[in-house]
């Protein structure tokens, strides 16, 4: 991420930073977390294929509200931030709404962590990787998310059996309102962002150039167009 959409996300974001910097002031609040949870959650999958990992390796990361720099890495089954302690003791980052994680890798990407009602309608708080700005108090962020295969047995003799594991990442892109602080899901169509923007005259504006709904600059330029 370069430098001047970081410093776009950081003042769109800065009434929850803000908040996020002063109560935890204190690394212990944050990084003090019971590391039994990541244990269990060792214990309970050591046996499944794949990975839950975005990228396998701890990667030097900030940590909004703390001073110094800590080994992270995303666990994207169950969206949560992973931090290496002392004697390679793993814990949990504790979330708080607008906690930004930046991965200082080859292209540093920003983790902000916020609000939002998943499938079932129940209130959580997640990890989105900043994408961009589309214009002020509106942001684009892509979700990452790792799904799990329960084991499954052969269905004939012939078959054999099918072990459990993770899946391949799935990804979504999201615009963030913070007026709001709502997020609406981007459509991967043409169809549906037609449908979602009956007031713009996207058909026109898409026979005047060929966009890559998965590439986060191609939407920026879509969803620019739609938010005039």
């Amino acid at each position: 991420m370069n430098k001047l959409l970081l410093i776009a996300l950081s003042a769109s974001f800065y009434s929850l930073t803000a908040h996020a910097q002063e109560s935890m002031a204190n690394a212990s609040h944050i990084l003090n977390n019971n590391s039994t949870l990541y244990d269990k959650f060792q214990q309970g999958f050591a046996n499944a294929k794949g990975t839950p990992y975005i990228q396998e390796e701890y990667t030097l990361a900030s940590v909004s509200g703390l001073s110094n720099n800590y080994m992270v890495k995303y666990n994207a089954f169950n969206d949560e931030m992973e931090v290496l302690l002392e004697s390679n003791k793993v814990n949990y980052i504790q979330k708080e709404k607008g906690l930004m994680v930046t991965l200082k890798t080859n292209t540093p990407r920003s983790y902000f962590c916020l609000g939002y009602t998943d499938d079932l309608g129940k209130y959580r708080l997640g990890y989105f990787a900043a994408a961009g700005v589309i214009k002020e108090g509106h942001l684009l962020f892509l979700k990452e998310k790792i799904g799990f295969q329960e084991a499954k047995p052969p269905r004939s003799g012939y078959e054999r059996p099918t072990p459990a594991g993770f899946k391949q990442p799935a990804t979504a892109y999201y615009v963030w309102e913070s007026a709001a602080e709502r997020f609406t899901e981007v459509p991967k169509t043409k169809t549906g962002f037609i449908k979602m923007f009956p007031q713009r005259n996207l058909k026109d504006f898409f026979k005047s150039g060929t966009y890559d709904f998965d590439v986060a600059q191609d939407l920026l330029k879509v969803l620019a167009y739609c938010y005039e």
